[in-house]
């Protein structure tokens, strides 16, 4: 399997479950009758939606597809807005599926930048509206679920770097 394929796949699957995930939170928020939040689902899962096509149309050059950031910022900054400007119950979690697809999709550095401008309005969010405990449990997670996955974009940029050092270098030679 080639660089470019196991990219698409990786970042339709991301897309994909994402898109999931934000559509599930949305319809349980309009159970529960917030519908500020079920609108803020609606459009996420759209935006997601949009990413998936974007995968699939570009599906040749995934190394150099720069309309994943445009799309992963305007999602961040997105919720992050309405981190700030709404007071519901629960939206940090939210951010989950994001530091995942942020790490997933984008290089490294990038990744970890748009996932800290996520997650510091988030965390503060947590522990200035939530108790103790809650903003304890959000804080821990949101940090390990950011440092297991920012290890693995880490291990796996590093593997494709050396098997391309390995083809590159000849031991006969």
């Amino acid at each position: 399997m080639t660089e470019t394929r196991l990219r698409t796949w990786t970042h339709a699957s991301g897309y994909s479950l994402a898109s999931v995930f934000i559509a599930i939170l949305a319809v349980q928020n309009l159970r529960y009758g917030f519908y500020n939040l079920f609108y803020l689902g609606l459009a996420m899962t759209a935006v997601l939606l949009v990413g998936l096509a974007y995968t699939v149309i570009c599906r040749r050059h995934q190394l150099s597809a720069p309309g994943h950031a445009i799309l992963l910022t305007l999602i961040n900054a997105g919720l992050a807005a309405t981190v700030v400007t709404l007071d519901a119950p629960g939206i940090g979690h939210w951010a989950a599926p994001l530091v995942v697809l942020n790490l997933l999709i984008l290089p490294l550095r990038r990744g970890l930048l748009l996932s800290a401008a996520l997650l510091i309005p988030v965390l503060l969010s947590a522990w200035f509206s939530s108790t103790l405990v809650a903003a304890l449990n959000l804080t821990g997670g949101l940090l390990l679920l950011l440092a297991i996955t920012a290890w693995y974009a880490w291990h796996y940029d590093h593997m494709a770097e050396s098997a391309k050092d390995l083809a590159l270098t000849d031991p006969v030679t």
